[in-house]
């Protein structure tokens, strides 16, 4: 009797040690199995999310390339709210910084002023640049600058909805020539804010008004140099405020 008990014990133990082996290998199993279905999970959700990323930035450089301002390269963002982003704006009686924006103003009649950002100089760009017409006949911007030797191209916008864009070589503005005429429909209201803007590609230079084209020209005569702003006094003494220039490089 003693030895069948004892037999009867080492057959239950053993049976209890098969079984035990057998639920902790179907426990390790599961946890393996648990553990490999979570880090599928976490690579797909990773990768789903990385994908998610590029397909977003690729529709927003697709988006950057085919509308308004053409570039992703900004290389200046300035409020003009004083000289502080280092672009050397021309400061004296006609050229100056006031309430938080940069003013060009000119009392001769028949006569236009500029004023130039004297360390800037940009060749292949999108300029940008909210303006205000307090006063005065008309109101644009210049580019492709040199402020020394008075050569740049101008743009003005009248308040009458015309602009024009010239090409000044000297100083005495009789060589002056212009490139481009036309309006602008419907006829703005120069007294609000409106975004003026010039994209330049090589000897191509298209004009923008509230960032909607306006029209294309063509001059091979300057390829980069300082840009400006300006304010033109026909009849009526101007004063031109300016404020959120910004500039993008084009590739």
């Amino acid at each position: 009797m003693r030895a069948i008990l004892i037999a009867a014990i080492a057959l239950v133990l053993v049976i209890g040690g098969i079984a035990f082996g057998f639920l902790s290998y179907n426990n390790a199993q599961q946890s393996n199995a648990n553990a490999t279905a979570t880090a599928q999970a976490i690579s797909k959700a990773t990768a789903q999310a990385n994908a998610s990323a590029t397909a977003q930035a690729a529709m927003t450089a697709t988006a950057i390339a085919t509308t308004y301002p053409f570039s992703a390269n900004l290389k200046l963002n300035d409020p003009l709210s004083n000289n502080s982003k280092g672009s050397g704006w021309q400061t004296d009686n006609l050229c100056k910084f006031q309430g938080n924006a940069y003013h060009a103003t000119d009392s001769q009649a028949n006569t236009f002023i500029s004023c130039s950002a004297i360390n800037t100089d940009f060749t292949d760009f999108t300029f940008e640049i909210e303006a205000v017409l307090n006063t005065g006949d008309a109101i644009g911007i210049t580019f492709r600058g040199n402020a020394d030797k008075s050569q740049f191209y101008r743009l003005a916008i009248y308040s009458d909805g015309t602009y024009d864009v010239y090409l000044y070589v000297d100083s005495s503005g009789t060589n002056s020539r212009k490139l481009t005429n036309g309006s602008i429909t419907p006829t703005p209201d120069l007294t609000n804010t409106n975004v003026i803007s010039i994209v330049a590609r090589g000897s191509t230079m298209t004009f923008y008004f509230n960032k909607t084209e306006v029209t294309s020209f063509t001059d091979p005569t300057y390829s980069h140099g300082q840009i400006g702003v300006a304010a033109t006094d026909d009849t009526n003494a101007a004063d031109a405020v300016f404020t959120n220039l910004n500039v993008w490089v084009l590739p």
